[in-house]
């Protein structure tokens, strides 16, 4: 049940075995836990990952999707493999009318820990005291969907706000 005013986020934590996914719903301070899980990629490629965020897509009708930037690691093949995937699940999302917010690793820990280079233990007891989530939780990829999807939209909020104003005052250049 969606309250009045509560925006629905969806965080992604792609990956070549296993997909995070994590959805919350967010109104002014107010976290709230709505699902999360996995989606598994299947030998038929990263279409079917598609697929299933569709059926989450429809079933949550979040507004923003939060999804986890890829860093370049020392395999080069693996970090391919996870941008195609990041790639079909953008696309399905952008197809539905998602907003996209990108979010770094770095990014995630910041906003969730205040340190940028906490561990990921760290980060996932934040997201227990954040929103609760089911003690029955396990999937740490999972875990660190729903932390994408909260500093997602902590990014996205702060991005907002620091949007210069177009009005006639702010937005015009007076200077020649």
């Amino acid at each position: 049940m969606t309250l009045k005013n509560e925006k629905i986020i969806i965080g992604i934590d792609p990956g070549t075995k296993r997909i995070g996914f994590g959805v919350v719903a967010i109104a002014g301070k107010h976290i709230r836990f709505l699902d999360a899980g996995l989606l598994k990629p299947k030998k038929q490629g990263f279409l079917a990952p598609a697929k299933e965020l569709a059926g989450l897509l429809k079933k949550h009708r979040p507004e923003t999707l939060c999804i986890e930037k890829v860093y370049f690691s020392k395999n080069v093949r693996s970090a391919i493999s996870v941008s195609e995937i990041k790639g079909a699940l953008t696309l399905e999302a952008e197809n539905q009318g998602l907003e996209i917010v990108e979010i770094s690793p770095t990014e995630v820990k910041s906003a969730l820990t205040g340190y940028g280079q906490a561990d990921k233990t760290s980060v996932r007891k934040m997201v227990f005291k954040i929103i609760a989530p089911p003690k029955n939780l396990f999937s740490r990829d999972a875990i660190d969907a729903l932390a994408i999807a909260i500093a997602g939209e902590m990014k996205n909020k702060s991005e907002k706000l620091l949007t210069i104003d177009k009005s006639p005052i702010f937005g015009k250049k007076t200077f020649n």
